[in-house]
């Protein structure tokens, strides 16, 4: 049996919570793999978790969203890079999933069988429709239902209008529950509410709102209930790539259901007969327009599409969507989650994590993968950061997240070339000690390196952020930082990368060299005493994307550590 670390955030009211937690129910029904569930709010949670289980884990699974696990970034990944880390993705588009180096993680699930397209890395998962069973009996007045938070997305007051349109007598319940994330105290909802009554038009159409946040149990007895229940979603002219799990429960509840064209139903355009209504007349009479004209066309209208009216689906039952419930169970969840794991573990050597190794070329990809730390940069030395070319400061952000990846409370840390450098001055902001050494503010390393006061062999971390391309004898400069290194110690250096480059070629004034694979490999490993790279370089750059001057180079990482005394060794290629 595999172990595996579930995390989900700790906002119980809130619609991504709840996914999370509907997900790791149904995947701890295993036979094969073992769950450990994980509320959280904080990174240090995840690592004491990780570090402190009698069990070792084989992998850890995020229901990740930015807005409520804010604190899962590459540098938690990199942290604990010997397990594979998966993340459950929401709102994210088809376009976006095209290309798994827009996320941090080593692989992907996503909870939409509309996917045809299946990159690297990316698993695709079924809905989740729970067992439910309910002796409710129809209503005998129609009853149409609805719920969700209150933001103008979920279009209340469409609903109220289609039930005009068709009802002279009806029951309209709606359910608008405060949320963790925009709504804590219910005044929205309460606003939202009044106006919604407003529209009301016809004496024997009643409304009734109830703002509880429903449990799992009391929201299926809530929509079983009704004669039907309506989710008329604004159309999301933005493409924000969910998909809507409020339908999941309307589904287990086994009444039949409305939805409006939407992004978020996209999984459900096929079930025949339709289970959409017109949000208007344009929709009803130009529906053969509509999967030509954007934003329709993105969400590709089966050829059979049709609209329907809401006494129409209340005539055809939940027959239409028995299909979905057959396949979209527990067990489905089960086994496709059983499977991707088994994969994952497959092709995820233990220890030997490829996806983001530490000597890197740091290309466009690489500024994709730190874009959220340069942002902090941004934040932490805004009038530095003003300075510098913006597509450099992929180095200071990747110097930044490894020596955070590193550091401990009493590390000893020294910085070489810290005069603007934003990695810099972004640690010492976030309150990390260090020494700090530059010739524009005190010394440049080799005089540091003389004088009587300096330690050799006590440094735990140094860095230098490309500062090594402008030293002439760039051999005694990795050699002193070797040198300086305590036991364990790492390096953590970035260089101007050209592997095209040839010694006599045009450079910058005041650089003396680019750096090429065999430079870094046959020249500048061999001097490294009792050191070894951290991982295995991922040097190759035949396109490099970084323009300056009459130059096109890229940038490159040398991340290198010292050998304990008993297992010292030297690096040779």
């Amino acid at each position: 049996m595999k172990n595996i670390l579930f995390v989900n955030n700790t906002k119980a009211n809130c619609g991504i919570y709840q996914y999370g937690k509907r997900v790791y129910n149904a995947i701890s029904q295993s036979s094969i793999n073992t769950f450990t569930y994980l509320e959280c709010s904080k990174r240090e949670d995840v690592t004491k978790t990780i570090k402190e289980s009698a069990c070792n884990y084989d992998a850890v699974i995020y229901n990740y969203c930015a807005s409520t696990l804010p604190f899962v970034d590459a540098s938690l990944i990199e942290k604990h890079y010997h397990l594979p880390h998966i993340a459950i993705l929401h709102e994210v588009t088809h376009s976006k999933l095209k290309d798994p180096q827009n996320f941090f993680f080593d692989y992907l699930v996503y909870g939409d069988p509309s996917i045809q397209e299946m990159p690297p890395r990316l698993f695709k998962s079924s809905r989740i429709i729970a067992p439910y069973q309910s002796n409710q009996p129809a209503p005998v007045i129609p009853t149409i239902g609805c719920y969700g938070f209150a933001v103008k997305t979920k279009n209340y007051k469409r609903l109220i209008r289609l039930v005009h349109k068709e009802f002279d007598e009806a029951i309209i319940r709606i359910n608008i529950a405060s949320n963790s994330v925009s709504d804590k105290e219910g005044q929205k909802a309460q606003l939202l509410a009044e106006k919604c009554k407003k529209h009301i038009k016809k004496n024997r159409i009643k409304l009734e709102f109830s703002f509880e946040f429903f449990t799992n149990q009391k929201l299926l007895d809530f929509l079983s209930s009704n004669s039907i229940n309506v989710f008329p979603y604004k159309f999301s002219h933005k493409n924000s790539g969910g998909i809507s799990s409020a339908i999941d429960q309307a589904l287990a509840s086994k009444r039949p259901i409305a939805l409006t064209l939407s992004d978020l139903f996209r999984h459900v355009l096929d079930v025949q007969p339709s289970l959409f209504v017109p949000r208007n007349a344009f929709e009803k009479y130009a529906l053969k327009l509509l999967r030509f004209l954007p934003p329709y066309n993105r969400m590709k209208l089966p050829n059979n599409f049709s609209f329907s009216t809401l006494k129409q689906i209340i005539e055809n039952g939940s027959k239409p969507t028995d299909s979905l419930r057959n396949s979209w169970t527990t067990q489905t969840i089960v086994k496709e989650y059983d499977n991707a794991i088994e994969q994952i573990l497959s092709s995820f050597k233990k220890g030997k994590k490829k996806n983001f190794p530490l000597n890197r070329i740091l290309d466009n990809s690489a500024r994709e993968k730190y874009k959220e730390v340069i942002k902090k940069l941004h934040e932490l030395s805004p009038e530095i950061i003003k300075r510098k070319i913006p597509r450099a400061n992929v180095q200071q952000a990747f110097v930044f997240q490894t020596v955070r990846h590193y550091i401990q409370p009493k590390s000893k840390v020294l910085c070489v070339g810290s005069f603007e450098d934003t990695a810099y001055e972004g640690l010492k902001k976030i309150g990390h000690e260090m020494e700090a050494i530059d010739p524009v503010t005190n010394y440049d390393l080799d005089t540091f390196f003389q004088l009587p006061s300096t330690i050799k062999g006590s440094y735990d971390i140094i860095f230098s952020t490309s500062v090594v391309e402008h030293v002439e004898d760039d051999q005694k400069f990795f050699s002193h930082i070797s040198e300086l290194l305590a036991p364990n110690g790492v390096a953590i250096l970035t260089c101007d990368f050209k592997d095209q480059y040839k010694v006599g070629d045009y450079i910058f004034p005041g650089n003396f060299r680019f750096y090429t694979q065999s430079d870094l490999k046959n020249r500048i490993l061999p001097i490294l005493k009792d050191c070894t790279l951290v991982d295995n370089p991922s040097w190759d750059c035949k396109r490099p994307d970084f323009k300056f001057g009459r130059q096109t180079y890229t940038f490159a990482t040398i991340v290198f550590q010292k050998q304990l005394k008993e297992d010292s060794m030297m690096v040779t290629s």
